[in-house]
């Protein structure tokens, strides 16, 4: 059962040290509202174990001085202890308070180098974007004025290429066509002029040919003692004949250069390789 207040006769609850104090020599129990004291003794007497409290009537009562000497060293010691504690936290938080200091000035520092650093970049990119504009500026203005020529110049230019190719493929054409209208023909040459031509030329051709006939005749190639000299070729353009001429006479330059007695002529595939 719980002791009742000396000064009110009231129920307590002596667990309840912020609402009762009990004395340290008779173990009466009050409200801490039932008697005049501070707010800082009563914090005291809560935070210091050695510190003691004493009722009215045990404080009239001779003490035990050295009893009460003791008690007082010891309360002393406690505050003191509890002092120096808190004092080495203190210090340690102040330490830590300054390693977070030093970090945090050292990164504004840093941050402020850094926007330095970004001021710098973007005049760099104003000064940047300004020539930009101011050659773009120009060059659409030398476009304004060029195009229309360089256009000009470009589509006679194409236009001369374009006609000189038809030219060239008209040429092509021309003669292919002129090729292709001769590649039927036969020509004899140094053959000794008579009334019986057609049968001398059916004679050759059948020396050559088994079976051809008369309405194969086209008028070409040579052989036989009674046609000797007589020469045979294709029935060629302008341009094939100057050719083979020139290829004859590079024969006959070889021939008469060569030590040993080669013999050199002109072959229907040279003449159409054109080598």
């Amino acid at each position: 059962m719980s002791p009742k207040c000396a000064k009110c006769l009231g129920g307590t609850n002596v667990k309840d040290k912020d609402s009762v104090l009990r004395c340290s020599r008779c173990d009466i129990v009050v409200h801490v509202k039932c008697i005049s004291t501070s707010d800082s003794l009563l914090d005291a007497l809560k935070n210091c174990s050695g510190l003691k409290w004493f009722s009215d009537s045990c404080v009239k009562l001779p003490f035990n001085l050295d009893s009460l000497s003791k008690s007082v060293d010891a309360s002393r010691q406690d505050i003191l202890d509890k002092i120096d504690s808190n004092k080495n936290e203190m210090i340690t938080r102040l330490e830590k308070l300054d390693e977070v200091n030093t970090q945090v000035r050292s990164e504004i520092v840093s941050l402020k180098m850094l926007i330095t650093s970004n001021e710098n970049k973007l005049v760099d990119i104003d000064r940047t974007d300004t020539s930009i504009r101011h050659d773009i500026k120009s060059l659409k203005q030398e476009m304004s004025t060029t195009f229309a020529s360089i256009v000009s110049k470009e589509v006679k230019k194409n236009t001369e290429i374009i006609n000189n190719e038809v030219r060239t493929v008209q040429k092509v054409l021309t003669e292919v066509n002129e090729m292709k209208n001769r590649e039927s023909n036969l020509m004899v040459f140094r053959l000794v002029e008579s009334d019986n031509d057609r049968t001398d030329v059916m004679k050759i051709l059948q020396h050559l040919v088994e079976d051809i006939s008369e309405k194969d005749v086209l008028r070409t190639t040579r052989l036989a003692d009674k046609f000797a000299g007589v020469g045979l070729c294709d029935d060629l353009t302008k341009e094939q004949r100057q050719e083979y001429k020139t290829f004859v006479e590079k024969a006959k330059s070889m021939q008469s250069d060569d030590k040993e007695n080669f013999f050199y002529t002109v072959s229907e595939d040279q003449l159409e390789d054109g080598r």
